[in-house]
C-alpha cells in the first residue's frame, strides 16, 4: 500500500470517526441542529483503530497538519431549513429537516442528492450522526463552531 494511499485512507477514516459518549449528565440535550458546527478532529483521532492510531502517531507534524486541514469542514444549519457545508473553497448547499422525534436528519442537496442520517447524539456540545443505528466508529461527530 503506498504512503499516499495510507494518508488518504486515514483522512477518510478520520473524517467519519466517532468519539465514545462522555460519561455523566452535564451535557444539555438540544431540540434542533440549528447552528454552526465543525468536524471534531479530536474525536476522529480517538476513533482510530490501534493500527490507524499507530500509523497516525508516527506521521510528521506536517502530515498531521495536512490531515487536520483536510477534515476542516464547517456545517451551517439555518433556522429556515437551509444547509451549507463548507470545505476549503467549496460550498455545498441544500435543505435540512429534522424528524419530529429528533432521530433522523435528512439533508437534501441542491443537486437533488438526499442523505438520511440517524441522530445518535444531539447536545449543546456534540452532534453525532451516522447511517445506521447504534454507536459506530463511522459516525460523523460535530462540535459547535
Amino acid at each position: 500500500m503506498s504512503y499516499f494511499y495510507k494518508i488518504e485512507m486515514i483522512c477518510m477514516l478520520a473524517l467519519v470517526g466517532w468519539l465514545q459518549s462522555c460519561a455523566g449528565g452535564s451535557e444539555q440535550e438540544r431540540t434542533t441542529v440549528v447552528g454552526e458546527w465543525k468536524i471534531s478532529h479530536q474525536a476522529q483521532v480517538e476513533a482510530m483503530s490501534a493500527e490507524e492510531r499507530q500509523f497516525y502517531d508516527n506521521l510528521s507534524d506536517d502530515k498531521k497538519e495536512e490531515i487536520r486541514e483536510a477534515t476542516q469542514i464547517e456545517y451551517y444549519f439555518h433556522a429556515d431549513g437551509r444547509f451549507e457545508k463548507i470545505h476549503k473553497n467549496r460550498t455545498d448547499t441544500g435543505k435540512w429537516q429534522l424528524s419530529a422525534d429528533r432521530k433522523l436528519l435528512t439533508i437534501t442537496y441542491d443537486d437533488g442528492k438526499a442523505l438520511k442520517l440517524v441522530v445518535k447524539k444531539l447536545t449543546n456540545e456534540q452532534l453525532r450522526v451516522g447511517t445506521d443505528y447504534g454507536m459506530r466508529r463511522t459516525d460523523i461527530v460535530l462540535e459547535p463552531y
